[in-house]
């Protein structure tokens, strides 16, 4: 009889274990979806912007992406694929007259010419240590160093608060393409505790161990926000910073840059409505 008792006592424990964990598990699903609505804005179309990859193009490799671009690119259709939003995916150097309000742009400064805009922009308290990318970031401070264990990856939710412009601009991207993979699974796996932060527009760094792969994240990430982000930013800035002539003709707007990269960002900020 006692032991009886003990079985169905077990078994008991077992299943209230098991509804506290599905209670847990569907209430967390809920919170993030809450959570990825409010950073995309309830949107039902996203753009997303990707790296022109190769930088060498020719007839076999044109259509190629790297591995982490796809894998951030996979999570990012995830998220808004989560909030029935249609996505529309373009290059950096191709983005449509017609772009959706909310756009995503997966690749740092160095291989995505609608970040390395943004960044210039509106992110004045955020720069790189040194010449490249290879040493980190810094900002307020505090240095992002990259070592051959660790790597940093970096969200950024540019609002109409920062930009002037109707509509979000997400950035994801990592000093490392694997870094790249973890902004984009970060943003879709935790978005919660990015909106915890409080801010319509944020700014946060996240680190990576190289070793255990792109999903290797911390608990919390760096708010960066006060320092990385301009207190107000001004359209102008991008002009300034693409070395571009702008000249009104029958109301479109025609840029004359200098240097091939220049102006496939100048289109970009053209149609990002700078």
């Amino acid at each position: 009889m006692g032991l009886t008792s003990s079985l169905i006592g077990g078994v008991i424990s077992s299943l209230i274990a098991v509804a506290i964990v599905e209670i847990y598990r569907v209430a967390r699903k809920k919170a993030t979806l809450r959570s990825l609505r409010q950073l995309l804005s309830n949107a039902r179309r996203v753009g997303i912007a990707m790296p022109d990859f190769p930088l060498v193009v020719d007839d076999r490799t044109g259509s190629l992406l790297s591995l982490h671009d796809a894998i951030a690119l996979a999570h990012v259709l995830e998220a808004s694929a989560r909030i029935g939003a249609e996505t529309v995916i373009t290059s950096t150097s191709s983005l449509p007259d017609d772009l959706p309000r909310v756009l995503i742009c997966i690749g740092g400064p160095y291989s995505n010419e609608t970040t390395k805009t943004q960044l210039a922009s509106y992110c004045p308290g955020f720069h790189s240590i040194g010449n490249s990318y290879t040493q980190g970031f810094a900002s307020g401070g505090r240095k992002f160093l990259e070592d051959e264990d660790n790597s940093w990856a970096y969200i950024a939710r540019l609002s109409i608060d920062v930009t002037e412009r109707e509509g979000e601009i997400i950035l994801l991207w990592g000093s490392t393409a694997l870094a790249t993979a973890t902004a984009a699974y970060y943003f879709a796996k935790e978005s919660k505790k990015l909106t915890d932060i409080g801010h319509s527009s944020i700014f946060v760094a996240l680190s990576v161990n190289r070793h255990l792969g792109y999903r290797s994240i911390p608990a919390k990430p760096v708010d960066i926000t006060s320092t990385a982000l301009a207190s107000k930013a001004h359209p102008g800035l991008t002009l300034l910073f693409l070395s571009s002539i702008m000249i009104r003709s029958g109301g479109g707007l025609l840029a004359s840059c200098i240097g091939s990269r220049y102006d496939r960002a100048a289109q970009g900020s053209h149609r990002l409505g700078l």
